[in-house]
C-alpha cells in the first residue's frame, strides 16, 4: 500500500511539471524550450535603450539581463504558438492561440491604464474581460545593428475578415520589426524592453494544491507507520 502511495506522489507531480514550458516566476518567465528567462516588459516601462543598458552594469538592477534579439522573440512567439515562424514581420495568429503570452510578457497596455485609473483596460472601456490587450517592447535586431519596437495584439471584438485579393486578416497578430528606432530605442509610456538571460532554473514549482495532497499522503504514511 505505501509503495502504492508513494507512486502516486511521484506521479502527481511529475504530471504537474512536466508540460510546463513556460514558467511564470513573478516579475520574470521561464521559456523552459529556449532555455532563456524573459523580463517582464512593465519592469522597463518608458525606459531607452541607454537607460537600460545604464541599469545593466554589475551590481545595478538589471545586471545579468541582455536585450533580447528579433530571433530571441521569433523563437518564444514560435515556441508559444507551437509552429515555426521564419519571418519577423506581420503575422496572422488564430484567434486566442497567443492571447496568454501577452499577460506572461506583460501587458504594457494594462499597466498604462492602471497607473492612470487603477483599472485594467477592458475595465475602464467597459468591455468583456480578455476582450482586447497588447503589448508593446524595443528588441534588438543583430543584422542592423539597431532596435525596433515589436507587438503582440490580441483584439477579439474583430473577426477575421477579408481584403479584395481573398487574403483574411485577422486582429489577433504579432509583429516582431514594426517600428524601427535606430540605436536608442523607444520611450513610451506603454511600451517596455525586451529582456532576457539564461534560465537559471528550468523546473517548475508544483502547484499549491500538489504540495498539499503530498504532506497529506505522507502523513498518511506516517500514520499507517506508527
Amino acid at each position: 500500500m505505501i509503495k502504492k502511495i508513494i507512486t502516486l506522489i511521484v506521479f502527481m507531480v511529475w504530471g504537474s511539471v512536466v508540460n510546463a514550458s513556460f514558467i511564470d516566476r513573478g516579475n520574470y518567465f521561464t521559456d523552459t524550450k529556449s532555455g532563456l528567462d524573459w523580463l517582464k516588459l512593465t519592469e522597463t516601462m518608458e525606459m531607452y535603450v541607454v537607460q537600460v543598458e545604464n541599469e545593466m552594469v554589475p551590481g545595478a538592477r538589471l545586471d545579468g539581463w541582455r536585450y533580447a534579439t528579433i530571433d530571441d522573440l521569433r523563437i518564444l512567439i514560435s515556441n508559444y504558438i507551437n509552429e515555426d515562424i521564419t519571418h519577423y514581420d506581420y503575422l496572422d495568429q488564430e484567434v486566442d492561440k497567443i492571447d496568454n503570452l501577452i499577460p506572461l510578457l506583460g501587458s504594457t497596455l494594462d499597466y498604462y491604464v492602471f497607473l492612470q485609473f487603477g483599472l485594467t483596460f477592458s475595465e475602464w472601456q467597459g468591455y468583456e474581460k480578455g476582450r482586447y490587450n497588447y503589448t508593446l517592447g524595443t528588441v534588438y535586431d543583430p543584422y542592423e545593428n539597431s532596435f525596433w519596437v515589436s507587438m503582440i495584439n490580441d483584439d477579439d471584438y474583430f473577426p477575421p475578415h477579408f481584403y479584395g485579393n481573398g487574403t483574411t486578416f485577422q486582429d489577433d497578430f504579432s509583429i516582431i520589426r514594426w517600428i524601427r528606432t535606430g540605436d536608442i530605442g523607444y520611450s513610451s509610456r506603454e511600451s517596455g524592453n525586451f529582456l532576457v538571460r539564461d534560465a537559471t532554473n528550468l523546473i517548475p514549482e508544483p502547484p499549491p494544491f500538489i504540495l498539499m495532497t503530498f504532506f497529506l499522503l505522507l502523513l498518511m504514511i506516517k500514520t499507517r507507520h506508527n
